[in-house]
């Protein structure tokens, strides 16, 4: 995706790039604290880690260091470790899932704003369904670390919008960060095959010049939050204002070359588009 629309979709959810204090390379890596600056642009590629079975309350999973030490970029090395939860079981903040689907329950509406000026209204509603539960968690140290958690939980989303060009029940990973309001929860979903959607949506007729035919995938990727809404930008920069959300579509070039020519660009394989922006009630 273009820099800046994967910039927006990689925060709309918390990932650990995101908690005050430290820099996280990965779900399970080591972590630098800095004097409040915090680098969220590096390597967040898998922030939720691998999906497994739920443990028993208080069992932990992998840590890292066992206290702060100097990192190699002369920062603080923190600890982080994933614990898996129950349904009712807190997270090191004292949020369980429990409470995160009381927050969310009966739905939300709103609106999906197209790109091109069109509206339709949206529902969108989240429900478990026995999906694996954790937090990743860093614990204060002496050495300047912060106590922070991330709550992940993987449920089931139901999006509808009155038009009917989405009627879809797809997995989700929601989240919510400790020190947050309660109902400032993440949502996140992935490679939604368009060609096994329930809805009618159909892509664009050509994606930057080249017909749907010469795609060999087309998916979207659906985020946002739950809370107040923010600032987001689409492929190429293009401002959507405040906003919950966005649905982002990218295809998948069947045959691609670039070329040999220094300075001449080379966009790779993968076209991105932007559906529309999500705006809740």
């Amino acid at each position: 995706m273009h820099d800046r629309a994967l910039r927006s979709l990689l925060l709309s959810l918390p990932l650990l790039a995101a908690l005050p204090g430290c820099d996280f390379d990965g779900a399970l890596g080591s972590a630098s604290a800095s004097d409040g600056d915090t680098d969220d642009t590096g390597d967040t590629d898998d922030t939720t880690g691998e999906s497994g079975e739920s443990g028993e309350s208080g069992e932990s999973g992998e840590t890292g260091n066992d206290g702060g030490t100097d990192g190699p970029d002369g920062g603080i090395e923190c600890p982080i470790e994933e614990l898996p939860l129950g349904y009712s079981d807190p997270d090191p903040s004292g949020y369980s899932a429990k409470e995160l689907f009381g927050h969310l329950e009966g739905g939300t509406f709103g609106a999906l704003h197209y790109e091109g000026g069109e509206s339709t209204g949206l529902n969108l509603e989240a429900f478990y369904d026995g999906g694996y539960i954790r937090a990743i968690h860093t614990p204060a140290t002496d050495e300047g670390c912060v106590d922070q958690s991330v709550l992940y939980v993987e449920a089931m989303l139901a999006l509808g919008t009155d038009d009917g060009l989405f009627q879809e029940t797809v997995p989700v990973t929601l989240a919510r960060s400790s020190g947050t309001e309660d109902g400032e929860i993440e949502f996140s979903v992935i490679d939604v095959d368009i060609a096994a959607m329930t809805g009618n949506y159909a892509p664009p007729a050509t994606l930057d010049g080249h017909p749907l035919a010469d795609f060999k995938s087309l998916k979207l990727s659906i985020s946002g939050n739950f809370g107040a809404p923010r600032p987001m930008f689409g492929p190429l920069d293009v401002d959507l204002g405040l906003a919950h959300g966005m649905i982002l579509g990218q295809g998948e070039l069947s045959e691609w070359s670039c070329s040999d020519t220094p300075g001449d660009g080379c966009m790779g394989a993968y076209r991105d588009f932007l559906v529309g922006s999500i705006v809740l009630d």
